[in-house]
C-alpha cells in the first residue's frame, strides 16, 4: 500500500519538479543557483578540520544548525586522500555545499604551502572532485596580501585560468586583499575577474570585518601593534580608506552584477578581543538584499568567536544559530533540493511513517529510536525540528504536505507527509 501511494504522489507530483539543469552550482548575475537552477544564499559556518575521530561528531553539529553552507579548510597533515572523501561523504549527506579549501596541502607530493595550485592538479583531488561536485565550490585565492588591486586581479586571473585548463568546472571563490578586508578592490576589479574567467562563475569573498570605535559605524583606527611588519598599512581605516560604513556598503552591494559573500564574526582582531565588528546589522543588511555569509569559526582557532565548543552552542552561537530575526536556523535553505530525488530515497527506505493523512501526531517505525527529525514544507524552509524515539507532534503545522527528514546512527531518509 506504501508502494503504492508513493508511486501515485511520484506520477501526480512529477509535472510539478524540478529537472536537473546542471552538473554543478551555477551562477547568474550575483545569485548562486543550485543544480535545479534554484536561488541558494548562502548561510553558513567555516571549520578547519584536522580530522581526528572527535572531529567526526562536530560535522552532525553543524548540520543540526540548518546551515546549508561549511567553508571546510582541509589539513593533510593529519588527512589521507580517503579521510577528505570520507568527510565529504558526510557533509552532503545532510545537504550542505562545501566550499572547499587547503590549510595544509600534502607536502609528500612536492607542495609546500596552501597558496600552491598544484594541490588542485593531483588525480587524487580531481577524482574527489568529480564525486561531489554538484555540492562544491573551490577557494581559487584565499585571503590576499597583493600590494594594489591591479596585482590582486593578476593573481586571480592566473589561478582562475589554471583550474579551469584542469577541468574544474565548479563556481570559484575569490578572497579580496588586505586579508580579505578591502571591499574597493572588489568593487573596483570584481566585473574584471568574472569577465576574465571562461566560465563566468566566480563569487568574490569580503571578509567584512569592520569593527566599530567611537568613531561611528564600520569606522576604524589603529590598533596598537599593528604596523607595516605586520602586513597592514599604518593609518589603516575602514570607514575612511574604503568611504563606506558597513551597512552602506552591504546596500551597495545588491546593486552589482557579480556575487559578493561575506565573512562575518563578532572580535575583528586576535590583538584585542574588545574590538568587534556589528556583524547583527550585517545579518539583517545580508537578509534583507539576499547576500551569503559564512561565520568564523564553529570551533577551535579563533576562540572569543566560537559558536561552539565543538558540540554544545554558547551564547553567541545560540544568537547566530537560534535568536537573532535572521539567524542560521530562521533564514537557511538547502540547495539541491527536489521533489523526485527526495521520493526516490523514501522508495529506498523501509520506514513506516503512519497515519496518512495525520492530524495531530505521527508514529514512525523501522529507523530505530532517538532520531532527530527536520520537516519542511515544499519550498524548503523548515517547519519543526526536534529528536523523537516513535512520536512526532505535528499540531502546529498548517493544513498540508511537507517533506520529513529523519537522522539517526550515520543514516538520513525523507519521506512525505501529510497533515490535515
Amino acid at each position: 500500500m506504501k508502494t503504492l501511494y508513493t508511486l501515485l504522489f511520484v506520477i501526480i507530483t512529477c509535472f510539478n519538479s524540478r529537472s536537473q539543469t546542471s552538473q554543478t552550482l551555477q551562477i547568474s548575475g550575483r545569485k548562486l543557483l543550485d543544480i535545479y537552477g534554484k536561488t541558494v544564499v548562502i548561510r553558513g559556518i567555516e571549520q578547519p578540520m584536522w580530522w581526528v575521530k572527535s572531529q567526526e561528531v562536530w560535522v552532525d553539529k553543524i548540520a543540526l544548525t540548518g546551515a546549508n553552507a561549511m567553508r571546510v579548510l582541509v589539513n593533510h597533515e593529519n588527512m589521507t586522500f580517503q579521510d577528505v572523501d570520507d568527510l565529504f561523504a558526510k557533509i552532503t549527506n545532510y545537504d550542505i555545499i562545501i566550499f572547499w579549501s587547503v590549510y595544509t596541502p600534502p607536502t609528500n607530493k612536492g607542495l609546500k604551502d596552501f597558496t600552491d595550485i598544484n594541490y588542485w592538479n593531483l588525480p587524487e583531488i580531481k577524482q574527489i572532485y568529480t564525486k561531489y561536485k554538484k555540492w562544491i565550490i573551490i577557494d581559487a585565492q584565499q585571503e590576499s596580501y597583493a600590494n594594489s588591486s591591479s596585482e590582486w586581479l593578476l593573481k586571480v586571473n592566473e589561478r582562475v585560468q589554471q583550474l579551469r585548463t584542469w577541468g574544474y568546472d565548479c563556481p570559484l571563490d575569490v578572497i579580496s586583499r588586505f586579508a580579505g578586508r578591502d571591499l574597493n578592490c572588489l568593487l573596483k576589479e570584481g566585473q574584471k575577474a568574472v569577465d576574465a574567467d571562461p566560465l563566468h562563475k566566480l563569487i568574490l569573498g569580503w571578509q567584512a570585518y569592520w569593527y566599530m570605535t567611537k568613531f561611528g559605524e564600520g569606522c576604524s583606527s589603529v590598533l596598537e601593534g599593528y604596523t607595516n611588519k605586520d602586513g597592514w598599512p599604518n593609518g589603516w581605516t575602514y570607514q575612511g580608506d574604503q568611504g563606506i560604513s558597513l551597512c552602506s556598503a552591504i546596500d551597495s552591494l545588491s546593486k552589482l552584477n557579480f556575487p559578493i559573500q561575506l565573512g562575518l564574526l563578532k572580535y575583528t582582531e586576535a590583538k584585542n578581543n574588545k574590538v568587534t565588528m556589528d556583524y547583527s546589522s550585517a545579518m539583517t543588511k545580508s537578509q534583507e538584499n539576499g547576500i551569503g555569509w559564512l561565520w568564523w569559526p564553529w570551533t577551535g582557532g579563533a576562540e572569543p568567536n566560537w559558536l561552539s565548543d565543538g558540540y554544545e552552542l554558547n551564547d553567541l552561537g545560540k544568537e547566530v544559530v537560534l535568536t537573532h530575526p535572521n539567524s542560521i536556523s530562521k533564514t537557511s535553505l538547502k540547495a539541491n533540493q527536489n521533489i523526485t530525488s527526495i521520493l526516490n530515497k523514501e522508495l529506498e527506505s523501509e520506514i513506516q511513517i503512519f497515519p496518512i493523512p495525520a492530524n495531530d501526531e505521527i508514529s514512525v517505525s523501522g529507523f530505530g529510536n532517538n532520531f532527530e527529525y527536520i520537516i519542511f514544507d515544499f519550498t524548503g524552509r523548515r517547519m519543526l525540528k526536534g529528536a523523537g524515539s516513535q512520536k512526532i507532534n505535528i499540531e502546529s503545522l498548517k493544513p498540508g504536505s511537507y517533506f520529513l527528514n529523519l537522522k539517526h546512527d550515520g543514516k538520513s531518509n525523507t519521506l512525505k507527509i501529510d497533515k490535515l
